[in-house]
């Protein structure tokens, strides 16, 4: 098997890890988003988010989504259009209470996820689906990974280079 330089950089990145306006986020503030008590992103019965959020970071970042109003919906996160990925899937029953973005990130009952995203400028919305209540609350977080992390993410990335380099030997 032969891979390209763009083909192992996007296999490292996916290893590491209808919009109607756009509002700014800060990198490396709180849960971010609208609306000011809870700050929050919102859907309707389409199950698509009612704005974009927009940012632009000079170096890698984790995006940080989570449910916390009631459980059982599922978020497909878009950059620009592009499918970036998929919030876990609640493992408790629809319909638990507001406990707060922190705590229900924590918590398996709640869909959350954490992906990875590049440098440069980013437009995120979000899908629900299911869409089990026809409208919903959600919430976002933009962050940059402290030296460990990337640390750690270049070594996994030297690791995986390693691998390749060996079965190609081996081939």
């Amino acid at each position: 098997m032969r891979f390209s330089k763009l083909g192992f950089s996007l296999l490292v990145l996916v290893a590491l890890a209808a919009t109607a306006s756009a509002v700014p986020i800060g990198v490396d503030d709180l849960w971010s988003s609208t609306s000011a008590e809870p700050p929050a992103f919102f859907w309707g019965a389409s199950g698509a988010s009612d704005e974009s959020y927009d940012f632009v970071s000079g170096q890698y970042t984790w995006l940080w989504v989570t449910d916390d109003f009631q459980t059982g919906d599922v978020f497909e996160v878009y950059d620009f259009g592009a499918l970036i990925g998929t919030t876990s899937t609640p493992a408790g029953g629809a319909g638990l209470g507001e406990i707060g973005p922190d705590a229900a990130f924590a918590n398996p009952d709640y869909s959350s996820g954490r992906f990875f995203l590049a440098p440069g400028a980013h437009s995120i919305t979000f899908v629900t689906n299911p869409n089990p209540f026809d409208g919903g609350r959600g919430y976002l977080q933009v962050t940059t990974p402290e030296p460990a992390s990337i640390g750690l993410m270049a070594l996994g990335a030297i690791g995986l280079a390693g691998l390749v380099r060996r079965r190609r030997r081996s081939s």
